[in-house]
């Protein structure tokens, strides 16, 4: 008997561990926010309410977090121009980011080989942007080009300050994308120390109420793509407000807002809001993600795995439970009857 009640309270005991384990995520979030959390809801928020991108960066953020897998809305797809760089890069990360192209199929393809020509002497693919997403195209495809010289390109970009300037565009934003391109080339001492200067160059802009620069969300969340690219630990004591800090932007609903103090929800600020937890989370943007891997393999298992694995093993010892009692208590019934026969 002594053994059986041993037994009850075992299954009791794992019983209560794993309500534990699946309310952890809840008790934590009042303290930390949970990225994965964050983006089921926002994107469960998108699907309910649909939102169109306008141009193809919002197609990249929202693919990033598996939008168009769950709603039935047309991705921006830039058109077809092989005499602009900027174009026909936007366009290959675009395609691979929605599946529609890879490594082998891009090897192959018109956009690539022209993208490869549209490459100056100066290392650079026209401006700014051109040249950076040209670097992040090509590296996603795993094309040959003068890598070397577009990294010059780019790095002849940066201020004293650590910024990275490019005509009347938000220093935040043009900083952000330098980092996020130069991470895949930190092996060379040159881009390490730009990076750590453009690391204190966005310690920097930070404002007396947590924010970055002008404020705004997706200004905000920009900076954390940037950091979260170039190594920076964004949940640690430093750096750890800014996980805290974008819930300053979101709505009950999980939608979000350009500024802090407004209450309107803006599609621009929501996608950038989702690109930044899907950085955090993954420790690598969509752009980082598609350079290394060449592909956008969105794992939803990835974001429910603590849950999906919780449930298991409560569901493994409730089906366990409950043999033991049907098949223990209906022992002790017969010994019962056979005692009192």
């Amino acid at each position: 008997m002594n053994g059986k009640k041993g037994l009850f309270r075992l299954f009791s005991l794992c019983l209560a561990a794993v309500m534990v384990f699946l309310c952890l995520p809840v008790s934590a979030s009042a303290k930390a926010i949970n990225p994965s959390t964050e983006i089921t809801h926002t994107r469960d928020f998108l699907v309910q309410n649909p939102v169109t991108p306008q141009n193809w960066e919002e197609t990249v953020m929202l693919a990033s977090v598996g939008y168009f897998t769950f709603a039935e809305v047309e991705p921006f797809i830039p058109e077809k121009n092989l005499a602009s760089a900027y174009e026909t890069s936007t366009r290959i990360l675009t395609l691979m980011v929605l599946g529609e192209m890879d490594r082998e199929s891009a090897a192959e393809s018109e956009e690539l080989s022209a993208l490869q020509n549209l490459q100056q002497e100066d290392g650079s693919f026209g401006d700014f942007d051109s040249t950076v997403y040209s670097v992040i195209a090509l590296n996603a495809c795993d094309a040959v080009f003068a890598s070397e010289r577009a990294v010059e390109n780019i790095l002849s970009y940066q201020q004293e300050d650590g910024s990275f300037l490019f005509g009347g565009e938000n220093p935040i934003f043009t900083t952000a994308k330098a980092m996020t391109v130069l991470s895949e080339y930190l092996s060379d001492e040159k881009v390490t120390a730009a990076m750590e200067k453009a690391v204190l160059y966005i310690e920097s802009a930070k404002t007396e109420a947590g924010l970055i620069g002008d404020g705004r969300c997706d200004t905000f969340c920009a900076a954390v793509i940037g950091l979260v690219d170039v190594g920076v630990q964004v949940t640690d004591d430093k750096w750890g407000y800014l996980v805290n800090n974008l819930a300053e932007f979101k709505n009950k609903d999980y939608s979000y807002t350009m500024y802090s103090d407004d209450e309107d929800y803006d599609p621009i600020a929501t996608a950038y809001a989702l690109a930044a937890f899907d950085a955090m989370g993954r420790s690598k943007s969509v752009y980082v993600r598609l350079m290394e891997e060449g592909t956008l393999s969105v794992n939803i298992w990835e974001s429910f795995k603590p849950f999906i694995t919780g449930y298991a093993i409560l569901a493994v010892i409730s089906v366990a439970f409950w043999v033991w009692i049907i098949f223990f208590r209906n022992r002790k019934s017969k010994k019962e009857v056979v005692i009192n026969d």
